[in-house]
């Protein structure tokens, strides 16, 4: 049998050859498009950043969609039972989306991201690319936290009026906003990982817990006011004031405790209560005053101890006088109550004739009373009537004919106090033995020597002098007596007794 060999014809060749060239033309048109792609802006396909598939996106895109992405994140903020979910953005996370979309670029198109591509199997994935500005958290959370902190309140005392207020000890809190701040600094990864920040809630307990005891305290302190009596020996005039609850409450300062004292308590506040007797000095009459370092601790013992009252003597103040025409330094002394050489010792300029219009310092009477006066005792010496009375708690005790200086040594008017006492006192001038003799004034500032209540004198032992002389005037200045009432006054009126001498 013969093989017959077939060739292809003609036509069949021209579509094998056609279809080829179709082919390369496809593949040529895909080689240059690739070309094209690879060369163009656009980002290669199957790269992506934050789960979003970049592929076919351009840089700018890629940016904008990372940073979209980004916002979306959030952040819970825990303090104590508190929370706030906040944007990453909001706590100074800053994302590098220009970076990112820049290294999906270049995926595929440098011989590095080819390998990997080729170990990833024709993907890949950008890590984000971040950093943390703490401040923006700080600002962030600083008002948000500003709302949980609560000072601790201390317990408080305060006396309004005659009340006493307290304000009992309350816990407070705060956030620890540095510490978290730093926790976020230093864990940053973790925090964004997890999405939770969590802040320190403190407990801030109080310095002072517990005043009950201060507040029973001033409770006791402000119970019933305080009489004050003053005594004026000058004029024998009484007073009273009356420091009211309230009053006290005002002087009162509360003293917190400490090392040296474990016990808050109250004590008083010397300038208040030095403003509270000046306020109640004005009331008095012109002229009248008291001692504040006498008044300042008597009344003081008063309010921090028992209800008692408190004893105050009025003084005087200095005077001035403007001498009028006619005037002696004898004239002017008597109408004051006081021995001219006191008003002398006061001027020591002032020479021998006075001038009218002249002013002089007159002394204050309390020159004349120099010991605590005994307020239940007075004596009353008249120079007119040549009588003493003597009282006792406002009664008359004693009423006496005397006898007092003679017009050439005169005893001085004015309100004196019994100073000595001798039972048999010697005048050297005149050369007496002066019997139960009760001293009461200096005539001169600077001498020792007195004037007093005595019996009939003797000279030389045993002349008795004046014995039938009283009712006129005999004396050297003493007050003469009989020798039996002068032994009755001599125990009765004992130093600090007032002896006002009349004209």
């Amino acid at each position: 049998m013969t093989q017959r060999t077939e060739h292809p014809r003609p036509r069949q060749h021209a579509l094998l050859w056609g279809f080829i060239l179709v082919l390369f033309l496809i593949e040529l048109i895909v080689v240059a498009a690739a070309g094209l792609w690879y060369l163009g802006e656009t980002i290669l396909p199957g790269v992506e950043a934050m789960g979003l598939d970049l592929g076919g996106m351009t840089r700018s895109e890629a940016v904008v969609a990372l940073v979209a992405a980004w916002e979306q994140k959030t952040i819970t903020v825990e303090a104590g039972h508190w929370r706030w979910t906040l944007p990453v953005t909001q706590l100074g996370y800053q994302l590098n989306a220009d970076r990112m979309a820049q290294l999906a670029y270049e995926q595929g198109r440098t011989p590095a991201s080819l390998a990997a591509l080729a170990r990833r199997r024709g993907s890949a994935a950008i890590p984000p690319l971040w950093g943390l500005d703490p401040v923006v958290a700080v600002n962030t959370l600083r008002p948000l936290v500003a709302g949980l902190e609560i000072p601790a309140q201390d317990a408080a005392v305060h006396i309004v009026g005659a009340q006493v207020v307290e304000t009992p000890a309350a816990v407070g809190q705060a956030v620890d906003l540095a510490g978290g701040v730093a926790d976020l600094t230093q864990y940053a990864d973790q925090v964004l990982a997890e999405g939770r920040l969590r802040l320190t809630v403190a407990t801030l307990a109080p310095q002072v817990a517990d005043l009950s005891a201060a507040a029973q305290q001033a409770r006791q302190l402000l119970t019933g006011a305080i009489p004050i009596r003053l005594y004026d020996p000058v004029s024998d005039q009484r007073l009273t004031w009356q420091v009211t609850p309230e009053e006290i409450g005002n002087v009162l300062v509360l003293t917190m405790a400490s090392a040296s004292s474990p016990v808050a308590s109250w004590t008083v506040d010397e300038a208040k209560l030095r403003e509270l007797l000046h306020q109640k000095v004005e009331t008095l009459a012109a002229g009248q005053t008291i001692r504040p370092q006498e008044a300042l601790p008597l009344l003081t013992r008063a309010i921090m101890g028992p209800r008692t009252e408190v004893k105050l003597r009025i003084y005087h103040d200095a005077r001035e006088h403007v001498v009028k025409p006619g005037e002696t330094l004898s004239s002017i002394a008597e109408e004051y109550g006081l021995p001219y050489p006191w008003i002398q010792q006061a001027n020591p300029d002032l020479g021998e004739n006075l001038r009218s219009g002249q002013k002089i310092l007159i002394p204050s009477p309390d020159e004349m009373i120099p010991l605590p006066p005994v307020e239940n005792k007075r004596i009353i010496v008249s120079i007119t009537e040549q009588r003493l009375q003597a009282f006792e708690d406002g009664k008359l005790k004693w009423d006496w004919i005397i006898s007092t200086g003679i017009p050439a040594s005169p005893t001085s008017p004015g309100v004196f106090q019994v100073q000595s006492r001798d039972p048999n006192a010697y005048a050297t001038n005149w050369d007496l033995w002066m019997p139960w003799f009760v001293g009461f004034y200096r005539p001169v500032p600077t001498s020792d020597f007195m004037n007093g209540f005595h019996g009939f004198p003797k000279r030389g032992g045993t002349q008795l002098l004046w014995t039938n002389s009283l009712g006129k005037p005999v004396t050297y200045g003493c007050v003469l007596t009989t020798t039996e009432n002068a032994r009755l006054l001599y125990d009765w009126a004992e130093d600090g007794v007032i002896v006002e001498v009349r004209r």
